[in-house]
């Protein structure tokens, strides 16, 4: 017979139907019990639940229309069929806040424009015609005054094929210079987000140049940087470089040679963190007293066919991102996305030469194949980087070993090879992280019954030596940056 552990006071089996949740509260006792009690309880009830709830007496009722009932809670569009359509009409009528709502274009509920109900976060999907609807909704958030962050995303309305950049099936195209600038336009908006900025939508600068932000609220902006999206990044960069703390632009770079995105980076006097692509004029950041994470991705034309003719105008401005690095002493987290090999090595090379570099973490993504003497090459420069503490390569394209047949599979092996056993020495304080392809930490010596030819020796695992003392200082490290996929 088996025993019931001596922790288990009763067991109850209970085949009946659970009792709705509006009953619970139909008890006496609910009547005395304190509010903020009830509010505790109600934080958890579904939205259905809910709505029951507000029919059993009026100290409930009110309750369940409590803001910090609702601002939590979240409501995704019936068209990406995340969420229940017939709770979106009552929610939108009844609930006082919310802290996530994603809203279709065009609107299939016209009750966004016009709900009194606050979000704080707003997911704009675009499918066609956006501009009339978009803005109504956006300025019906602007006026409840909760509106701290807002995405836009434009869908394709076909598959993406290979090799062939989408297009979305956009009526007006032209509306879109107008929806992105009232988005970025809205008062108290703390974050925008702006996913896949559309190619074939004219670049309306006219638009932008005439035209000034209210006041300067985003602490936040991430938008794909393009020759359409040009214009409306500098816009942004210039009407809310007083409160920018965070930039991330992603996309190949500028076919220009403009230098004036790289100097309106320069001029947010609290831009601390950066992603983009290498701009022209980047040196210009070099200046920038409260710049502190930087995350560079490395391309050059070659490396990026799938754009097709829009390709053939992208000049990496590989020497204004040497300079910036050589000169940028206030880093404190750097991330390289290395496409290019040539380019990635000089920039490893100009971070490795700065004279009073504070850079303590440095990630490098090795997003295309190369040879195993390649790395080498961009391993052996940073023993000048004295400051440095935490080092993180993530292999994308499988790095060969001296063979050219098989891949490093642990950190074992890596710290076999002459510059990472040469680093480790010369940092005593240096950890290293290797991360495979997906982003996985690979093990720190191989197990199972497929060792690596390291492994094999056994040095890693025996009696003390060199190998583990090395070993210690390998694996996750506890408080990496943001930047580099942390």
């Amino acid at each position: 017979m088996e025993l019931i552990p001596d922790d288990v006071v009763e067991v109850t089996v209970c085949s009946e139907e659970p009792t709705p949740v509006s009953e619970w509260f139909e008890s006496p006792v609910m009547e005395d019990m304190p509010d903020d009690v009830l509010l505790a309880v109600l934080q958890y009830v579904d939205v259905e639940d809910l709505f029951a709830c507000r029919l059993v007496c009026k100290k409930l009722g009110a309750l369940a229309l409590h803001p910090d009932v609702w601002r939590h809670r979240q409501l995704v569009a019936a068209k990406a069929g995340l969420e229940d359509a017939g709770q979106e009409t009552p929610v939108l009528r009844l609930a006082p806040c919310l802290r996530e709502v994603c809203v279709d274009f065009p609107l299939d509920n016209l009750l966004f424009a016009t709900t009194r109900c606050a979000v704080a976060n707003m997911t704009l999907e675009v499918w066609s015609d956006p501009s009339l609807q978009a803005a109504l909704v956006l300025r019906n958030q602007e006026a409840l005054g909760r509106l701290k962050k807002a995405e836009l995303v434009f869908c394709p309305m076909e598959p993406i094929l290979n090799d062939i950049p989408w297009q979305p099936m956009l009526s007006a195209p032209g509306q879109i210079p107008w929806l992105v600038f009232w988005t970025a336009a809205t008062c108290g908006l703390k974050t925008l987000v702006i996913n896949m900025f559309p190619p074939s939508v004219p670049a309306d600068a006219s638009l932008f140049r005439n035209s000034v932000v209210p006041c300067s609220t985003l602490t936040e902006f991430q938008c794909e940087v393009s020759k359409k999206s040009e214009p409306f990044v500098n816009f942004v960069l210039a009407g809310h470089a007083a409160t920018l703390e965070e930039v991330g632009l992603a996309g190949a770079g500028l076919p220009s040679s403009s230098t004036l995105t790289a100097t309106l980076l320069a001029a947010a006097p609290n831009l601390a963190r950066l992603q983009c692509a290498l701009l022209p004029g980047l040196e210009a950041l070099a200046e920038s007293a409260s710049l502190r994470e930087v995350c560079l991705v490395v391309t050059s034309a070659s490396d990026l066919k799938f754009l097709g003719p829009r390709a053939s105008g992208l000049k990496p401005a590989v020497p204004a991102a040497a300079a910036f690095l050589r000169r940028a002493d206030q880093l404190h987290n750097v991330a390289l996305r290395i496409f290019a090999a040539d380019a990635g090595l000089a920039l490893v090379e100009a971070l490795a030469s700065c004279e009073r570099s504070q850079v303590k973490t440095l990630a490098l993504d090795l997003c295309k194949d190369g040879s195993f003497s390649w790395l080498q090459k961009l391993l052996e420069p940073l023993i000048a980087l004295l400051a440095l503490r935490c080092l993180k390569v993530q292999v994308s394209a499988w790095q060969k070993g001296d063979k050219g047949d098989k891949p490093l599979p642990c950190h074992h092996a890596w710290l076999h090879t002459a510059p990472v056993k040469r680093l480790m020495a010369a940092n005593r304080r240096l950890r290293l992280v290797v991360c495979g392809f997906q982003g996985d930490t690979k093990p720190k010596y191989c197990s199972g019954d497929e060792p690596c030819d390291v492994c094999l020796l056994g040095c890693g695992t025996s009696m003390p030596s060199e190998c583990t003392k090395l070993l210690a200082r390998v694996g996750k490290v506890v408080g990496d940056s943001h930047l580099d996929g942390e």
